[in-house]
């Protein structure tokens, strides 16, 4: 049986803090007190029981009417509770991780199960499919790239992170099933001689124009992982440059392949043995376990979807006619805004204020406050981008698994003047939506059952979304292999075909000693002077907030 996986210690006790002063309505609570001991009734009561049992998926328990707990005592209950019983309805039947988990190989080719993330952004959707490519810079090699050793180490990766040997079979114009194949290494590996007597500047310009085939060669129907290897004698260097198809890879995985691929390498010019880390959960394991795993809770979730206040949310644009058509992404425009931070990491790991808020659910409180004002909303619906790598079943270890497991879900923020409400509304919504909000896709296009596709088909879909990279988020090490060459291999694809999945897409990253919040939106539907004031509020909100938290307030 599957158990519910809801973090450690710290953050239960966290989570039932933020739910506590809900119930209560205070700003404060002491966590060595006893519910009662802080203004705590009967009826609150009642309604704690039955927030804890939404937030962790919980049946009733006594000993918090019984015993009088303190609410750190009432965390560890919840913490042990999730640990010893399996969330699911006992007609059920599960799949164990041990069962799903390949410990060798199977038979070739085999199906992948198509996750509810395609749905949201290839299936069902007529989109210039070619577009979604991810590639490394041009990287200028320390010496000349030995094809031999490439072959070898491309051979072992392809083995070990199977996903690289896909290949997409179309079933009709918007319709695909994903296989693991055979792979032909030869097919990934793309050598360019480059002809004499170039100058530097012709030379950097010839790079530039094999990179742009090499992009334009990968697509759902063709390639989907491809490494370009430019030699060039006269120069006594040459280039490498990789890219892979999204279908295959989200962007954290792509770093880890490319890392790999470089540390492989490294192993193979020195002659020692080929060797990565373990990798507990493969790609198919993780596909089965995902969609066993909401195929059995379905009910439960649709509650979860039923419940939320819908009514309190207004679009930002109310005609659907304007998203479609041609209000592409080819004719976006970009808004920036940001502020200094002295050191990234430490800005993105510290949590702020009495309830540890991070600096992600601080901005998303500004975001959500930012547009309630310039919709006339009283919530925000806004799709979040979570890496995937959550580990909403027990047992599962996604830590070296690569494939495309990240994915946007739907969270719907109630907003509140009282910056304080605002901030744990957001920080229990968003913990709420890590394990429940994965549920959305898989409910509108997965569900066996009609009335579950109909209902949640029927909800507003956000208008605009989130992505937030924190600084830590693996980049790849280029040191050992060469040096990367900022002027080529930085153009983009032409989107001029792809429509818009969000009339906003909103990106929170860190670079140059700043904290960035970006807007890509399309001028056809929205003016500029609007949005741009609305970027300006985002991180005037986030400043306030932000300092008050520092200063001990909010």
């Amino acid at each position: 049986m599957m158990k519910q996986f809801i973090g450690d210690r710290e953050d239960v006790l966290r989570r039932l803090a933020i739910i506590c002063q809900e119930v209560l309505a205070v700003d404060n609570i002491d966590l060595e007190l006893t519910f009662v001991e802080q203004s705590g009734n009967s009826f609150s009561i009642v309604q704690l029981m039955s927030k804890i049992m939404l937030e962790f998926d919980l049946g009733m328990f006594e000993e918090i009417f019984t015993d009088k707990p303190t609410i750190r005592q009432i965390g560890e209950l919840i913490y042990n509770r999730s640990k010893e019983a399996a969330v699911s309805y006992e007609s059920l039947e599960y799949i164990s991780i041990d069962d799903l988990t390949i410990s060798s190989t199977p038979d070739l080719p085999y199906e992948l199960p198509l996750l509810p993330n395609r749905y949201s952004f290839f299936l069902q959707r007529k989109r210039n499919y070619d577009y979604w490519i991810l590639s490394t810079p041009a990287i200028e090699l320390k010496a000349e790239c030995d094809i031999g050793l490439l072959r070898d180490t491309l051979s072992f990766l392809f083995n070990y992170h199977d996903v690289l040997s896909t290949e997409l079979r179309w079933i009709n114009e918007n319709t695909f099933t994903q296989h693991v194949v055979q792979k032909n290494i030869d097919e990934a590996i793309r050598i360019i001689d480059v002809e004499e007597g170039l100058s530097r500047l012709d030379y950097l310009e010839f790079c530039e124009q094999e990179i742009d085939k090499a992009k334009a060669s990968i697509s759902t129907k063709n390639n989907m992982f491809l490494v370009s290897v430019i030699k060039s004698s006269e120069f006594n260097f040459g280039l490498l440059f990789i890219c892979a198809h999204h279908c295959i890879l989200d962007a954290y995985s792509f770093r880890m392949v490319i890392n790999d691929t470089f540390k492989l390498y490294s192993q193979a010019s020195k002659g020692e043995t080929l060797a990565l880390a373990p990798k507990t959960t493969s790609y198919l394991s993780y596909c089965n376990t995902y969609l066993n795993f909401y195929r059995g809770k379905e009910y439960r979730y649709m509650d979860f979807w039923k419940g939320l206040a819908w009514e309190k949310y207004r679009p930002l644009v109310c005609y659907p006619e304007l998203i479609a058509g041609s209000n592409t992404e080819g004719k976006s425009l970009f808004i920036v805004k940001d502020v200094e931070v002295k050191n990234a990491i430490e800005y993105s790991s510290k949590r702020y204020g009495a309830l540890q808020y991070t600096c992600f659910e601080i901005m998303l409180s500004a975001i959500t406050k930012a547009y309630c004002q310039l919709a006339n909303s009283q919530a925000l619906l806004i799709a979040v981008t979570l890496h995937g790598r959550e580990s909403f079943a027990e047992g599962l270890d996604l830590s070296r698994t690569a494939g495309w497991l990240s994915e946007t879900v739907p969270v719907l923020i109630e907003y509140s003047e009282n910056v304080s409400k605002l901030l744990q509304s957001v920080s229990s919504t968003l913990s709420i939506s890590m394990y429940k909000g994965k549920s959305f896709e898989y409910l509108a296009n997965l569900s066996e059952s009609k009335d579950h596709r109909a209902f949640i088909n029927k909800l507003p879909r956000p208008q605009i979304s989130i992505n937030y990279i924190p600084p830590t988020f693996e980049q790849p090490n280029y040191h050992d292999i060469g040096v990367p060459v900022e002027v080529i291999g930085r153009g983009l694809i032409d989107r001029s075909d792809t429509e818009r999945v969000f009339l906003v897409s909103g990106g929170m990253y860190f670079a140059h000693g700043k904290l960035n919040l970006s807007w890509d939106f399309s001028e056809d539907i929205l003016d500029k002077e609007v949005m741009s004031l609305f970027s300006e509020k985002c991180m005037l909100f986030y400043n306030q907030i932000m300092n008050n938290l520092l200063k001990g307030s909010s």
